[in-house]
């Protein structure tokens, strides 16, 4: 009876914790740039910060704990950014890739940095890929160096400062034979050493980039083993600390582009590595769906707090040579990287794909992603989505099932770098702040959902009769007022617009709409209320 007792309890603890945590999707959409690519980079209190990667331009913006816009600031910059090359120390936001800049809270730039050998031609020379800082405050940087002699030469390159910038440390590897050559994301390990993944092809034009590890200590930059663990078609993506002994390698057989594996053969692939090099265990996760082959084109993998891991990505599904959809997948791993739960965020049309994830204060997470909605550029969306701990946000979505592994054989080759030390200096840049266009918000729900039955209420409106013919009746809730009335199609294009708003209950001719299902919109000042109805 006592164990009867006890496991009600904690399922009725898992329901009340889950119950209180934040849970909502958006999308967004921006003028002049519609295609959207943020990466979610942090909390700052309940707020949620955004970079998104729109070269030349680096677009940082804010959500609150509801998935309200409150911001975006554009630090103009000549270069753009990474996708990873962002990282919030204390209260201050850090990125860069032609610089470094320094953003406060609130999305203002605070300083610029750019980062140079002046000995080579006098100009800026390294560029910064990924940053990571350790729990003293200081900053780790990697990315490359340039060498304009008799043929550009580009080398992976690392330093450290302090968080005031001061360079502490500097290295490069000059014996990397290939002309792109770089180190692309490095971490902190759980054993205290500085590990990059460096990233290098040998033809300069050729998509066969090689990938290997080099472990640093992190006192003085020294070089202590450097390893290749995997070939083309297999992709390492990113490296994320494992436990106090180990670290993570991650990454898919994507090399689609040489037409070695066809799309719907992806599968994830996870190294496990003790922190002296040696492969612990190496598994191939693949999902299937009857005679349609599904695949992970993979996005992220987090560490989560409860020491487990987190992969947000997306599923593709095919029939035949047909891409017939695509969604974004949530896998929840334990701290043995055994699967725990998965979840599929889908919808009606079109397709989506995780991008980056992180664990949000209350427990849940926050997946930024990719909706398209259409095959216009003007088509694609952020796709935001909030969930609970265990990968819920309540509208558009499943259980996804069928996920299973097998075992692969990887045997590391051990590689003779060296490393040079570089006097390294850093310069002020002028600084230039400005805005960037607009953004347009919608709730997700309501556009990748199905449409309501004839006279249900939705976000505060009675809509009817719906579907519809000739006129639809809106009636809001009591003590508000509207100002205007807007339809969108469901790529998010405006069709209907009114300012006809006297009349009780609201009413809008739609006779002139083409039969199919859209989004009403109905402004109320600062305040909206969004519906979908069905034109017949």
């Amino acid at each position: 009876m006592l164990k009867k007792v006890l496991v009600i309890f904690i399922i009725l603890f898992n329901s009340i914790a889950c119950y209180c945590q934040s849970q909502f999707k958006v999308l967004l959409n921006s003028n002049p740039y519609p295609f959207i690519k943020l990466d979610v980079i942090g909390q700052m209190g309940s707020d949620y910060l955004f970079v998104h990667n729109a070269d030349p331009f680096a677009v940082v913006l804010k959500l609150d704990a509801s998935g309200n816009y409150l911001y975006h600031k554009l630090p103009r910059t000549y270069i753009g950014i990474s996708d990873h090359s962002l990282h919030i120390l204390n209260d201050k936001i850090l990125f860069g890739r032609g610089w470094l800049s320094v953003l406060d809270s609130t999305g203002d730039l605070i300083s610029k940095h750019v980062f140079y050998n002046d000995s080579i031609m006098g100009i800026p020379n390294v560029g910064l890929f990924d940053i990571v800082t350790d729990d003293e405050s200081n900053i780790f940087y990697s990315g490359g160096i340039n060498f304009y002699d008799t043929i550009y030469h580009n080398y992976p390159f690392v330093y450290k400062t302090d968080s005031l910038l001061n360079i502490k440390w500097s290295k490069y590897i000059p014996s990397v034979n290939g002309l792109a050559t770089f180190f692309i994301h490095p971490i902190i390990g759980k054993d205290g050493g500085f590990y990059n993944l460096l990233s290098h092809d040998s033809t300069s034009l050729s998509h066969d980039f090689i990938y290997s590890v080099v472990k640093f200590d992190t006192i003085n930059g020294n070089l202590l083993w450097a390893k290749k663990y995997l070939e083309p078609p297999y992709s390492i993506k990113n490296i994320l600390p494992f436990d106090s002994s180990s670290f993570l390698l991650y990454g898919t057989n994507d090399d689609h582009e040489n037409a070695i594996t066809p799309y719907w053969d992806d599968s994830l692939i996870v190294v496990r590595v003790d922190t002296s090099g040696n492969v612990m265990w190496c598994r191939k996760y693949k999902t299937l769906a009857g005679v349609i082959a599904v695949n992970n084109i993979l996005s992220r993998i987090i560490n989560t707090n409860d020491n487990g891991f987190l992969l947000a990505g997306a599923e593709y599904g095919f029939q035949g040579m047909s891409l017939i959809g695509a969604s974004i997948i949530m896998v929840k791993f334990d701290s043995q990287f055994n699967i725990q739960w998965a979840r599929k965020h889908t919808t009606s049309f079109g397709g989506s794909g995780g991008k980056s994830v992180i664990q949000t204060n209350d427990g849940g997470y926050l997946v930024s992603g990719i909706a398209t909605l259409g095959p216009g550029p003007n088509d694609v969306y952020a796709y935001i989505i909030k969930t609970d701990s265990l990968g819920s946000a309540g509208c558009e979505e499943d259980t996804l099932t069928g996920i299973a592994y097998t075992i692969m054989n990887v045997t590391p080759v051990d590689l003779n770098y060296t490393t040079d030390t570089i006097s390294i200096y850093t310069a002020p840049v002028a600084i230039g702040d400005t805005m960037m266009g607009s953004f347009t918000e919608y709730d997700a729900c309501v556009f990748l959902g199905v449409p309501e039955v004839n006279g249900q209420k939705s976000n505060g409106l009675l809509i009817y009769p719906n579907p519809a013919t000739i006129v639809i009746n809106i009636q809001l809730k009591p003590n508000t007022t509207a100002t205007q009335i807007d339809v969108y199609d469901m790529q998010g294009r405006l069709m209907l617009h009114s300012n006809d708003v006297n009349s009780y209950p609201l009413q809008l001719n739609v006779a002139a709409l083409v039969k199919g299902m859209y989004v009403l919109k109905v402004s109320c000042g600062e305040s909206s209320f969004m519906g979908r109805v069905v034109v017949e």
